[in-house]
């Protein structure tokens, strides 16, 4: 009995009968590179063919067009017989900590309220539309922010099953739910876990990580104390322009040294009487001061670029607008010759139904004789009637043209006391509003 072996179109023969392992060592083959393909026995030799194959690295896939003989290798051989071990690298997701939280729900449900008025819209940049919840075993902080204005608040609460756990979650949604409940119910019930939040065992919110929340800074500046700020900012805050080309009279001037606040857009100014302060003066941006106006606040920290103050229990901080405020002291004219007409505020309010449906634009007409005639025209009707009133206009009559949405903020601003004043010049000039309100006449044609 003979061995024969074929490989690579050759064929040598060994003498006796032995392995396909063997045969390839008596020949000099390496056995990792070869394997056996076949194997025929007969009475006088045994038969293997070997096939060369290839090393465990990775065979390059073959774009091009191959040799005649040569097979077209698309992805690795691994030499038969042996295994390879694949060690695939694992890296754990982080996850919420577990808890349950359980808060007061008229405490979160005041809290989410003014979170929800700082929450930025999702499309700007949805983490500014969620806020962050953080729990340790006995209080519950929760903050909101749209890089602009930012609130901080810290409630008591109790966290089970774990020392401390922290998410994000959507601002509004979270809200909703936490109103939703039943009046009778008089705690809020948070279970974290995984990647959701369950609220008093009726609904699931998704939640994520907190890494992509902003942080908040804190203001360290002087401290202002403005009694009933709360009323002077809604005073102010009709006439505050929406304009973002004058950019500087998008917020509410906070001229304390004159013991005032200032808010206009260049053809209406209103103006609040308020303590007066030793401070440079600061630009509040609109929507921090209708927050501010909102909910109250009459102690400030005022630093160079930012205002803080405690709103609901937590603070809220905004950035100040950088920039010259118009001279506002010198656009005060001395109405001691001006003429005066006076009129209750009801009655004048009282006659909007009769004018907004035949109004096609903001136009009415003021016509003073003894009392207040008012006009409005358009295409659809006009509208004619009276305001009882006592002026002092005698022998001629003065008719205003003027804007009637600007007439009637400023009269629902200082309509405090019922009895509106309204001084006017013989010329074309800003009538005065209760000494408190400019607004200048439209032009005649």
């Amino acid at each position: 009995m003979k061995t024969i072996v074929k490989f690579d179109g050759q064929k040598d023969t060994i003498q006796g009968e032995c392995s396909a392992r063997e045969a390839m060592e008596v020949l000099g083959l390496n056995p990792k590179d070869w394997k056996r393909t076949d194997k025929v026995v007969t009475e006088k030799a045994v038969t293997y063919t070997l096939e060369r194959v290839r090393s465990l690295a990775l065979v390059p896939v073959v774009h091009g067009v191959p040799e005649p003989d040569e097979p077209v290798i698309e992805e690795a051989v691994i030499e038969e017989g042996a295994t390879e071990k694949l060690e695939v690298a694992t890296t754990a997701v982080p996850e919420i900590a577990a808890g349950q939280i359980t808060v007061d729900r008229e405490e979160l449900e005041a809290v989410l309220q003014v979170v929800c008025d700082i929450t930025a819209k999702k499309d700007l940049m949805p983490v500014l539309g969620t806020v962050k919840v953080e729990a340790s075993p006995e209080n519950l902080a929760v903050t909101a922010t749209d890089l602009e204005v930012s609130y901080l608040a810290t409630i008591p609460a109790v966290l089970e099953k774990n020392d401390a756990t922290a998410f994000l979650v959507d601002a509004g949604i979270l809200y909703k739910e936490v109103k939703a409940l039943n009046k009778s119910i008089e705690d809020v019930v948070i279970t974290v876990k995984g990647d959701s939040i369950r609220i008093n065992d009726r609904c699931n919110l998704p939640a994520t990580l907190t890494d992509d929340f902003p942080g908040i800074e804190t203001i360290d500046g002087v401290k202002v104390s403005i009694k009933d700020l709360k009323s002077a900012l809604a005073c102010v805050l009709p006439a505050v322009s929406t304009d973002e080309a004058r950019y500087i009279l998008t917020g509410v001037c906070f001229d304390l040294t004159a013991g005032c606040l200032i808010g206009t857009d260049g053809f209406r100014l209103h103006r609040a009487t308020v303590e007066k302060a030793d401070i440079s003066q600061f630009v509040v941006p609109r929507r921090a001061a209708a927050i501010l106006a909102k909910y109250g606040a009459e102690n400030l920290t005022v630093a160079d670029a930012r205002i803080s103050a405690s709103v609901v229990g937590g603070t809220f901080t905004s950035r100040l607008i950088q920039g010259d405020y118009p001279n506002h002291a010198g656009v005060w004219p001395d109405t001691a010759q001006y003429n005066k007409v006076h009129f209750k505020a009801k009655e004048f309010l009282g006659l909007l139904p009769g004018v907004l449906p035949v109004s096609d634009s903001a136009k009415i007409e003021m016509t003073i004789n003894g009392r207040i005639d008012i006009k409005a025209e358009s295409a659809t009707g006009s509208y004619n009637w009276y305001v009882p009133a006592d002026s002092t206009l005698v022998g001629e009559t003065k008719t205003i043209s003027i804007n009637s949405r600007y007439i009637v903020d400023a009269i629902r601003a200082y309509a405090s006391s019922e009895e509106i004043e309204i001084a006017f010049p013989s010329g074309y000039a800003a009538i005065v509003l209760n000494e408190q309100a400019l607004i200048m006449p439209i032009r005649q044609q």
